[in-house]
């Protein structure tokens, strides 16, 4: 397992960062060039918990396909969205239990916007050998923490200009 925190400081206040937070669908598929699809099945009702968020993206240049939903809500302050991913690393598939917890913290004028990324590979020896290789060889944590970034420096362009 692995899990780490990136947070930037936003020039504005906590509800705009949390309004344009959970409008996922609108700022997700470009605040990434690895990103390729999101679907939100909310039925048009409003993000809470329980609501289904499926997405493809790239990671470290292994594409996913991740199925999860929102497992925590606290509006205008947190929330988490955990699922299943699978990697397809040369065709092997690589079962991933991932999640990330975005965290909006309010400092008045400005607000500091956090992810916290976590992954753990599923197969017990397997996913053990398969961790070791990703993180140690493949520098997977870095890149995820690289892909983190991108879309928190994303929302902040959006927002402070």
């Amino acid at each position: 397992m692995f899990e780490f925190t990136e947070t930037i400081t936003i020039h504005r206040p906590g509800s705009q960062v949390w309004q344009t937070l959970v409008d996922i669908e609108t700022w997700w598929p470009p605040s990434n060039p690895e990103h390729i699809d999101i679907q939100v099945h909310s039925a048009g009702q409003p993000l809470d918990v329980g609501t289904r968020v499926d997405f493809e993206e790239r990671v470290a240049g292994i594409r996913a396909t991740a199925q999860g939903s929102i497992t925590r809500w606290e509006p205008e302050r947190e929330v988490a969205w955990e699922g299943d991913a699978v990697y397809r690393y040369y065709g092997i598939p690589l079962y991933v239990r991932e999640g990330v917890v975005w965290r909006v913290e309010s400092k008045g004028q400005t607000t500091d916007l956090s992810a916290n990324v976590w992954a753990r590979f599923t197969s017990p020896l397997f996913g053990r050998v398969i961790e070791w290789y990703a993180t140690k060889l493949l520098n997977v944590v870095e890149k995820d923490r690289a892909h983190a970034r991108c879309e928190l420096e994303y929302l902040k362009n959006i927002l402070d200009h």
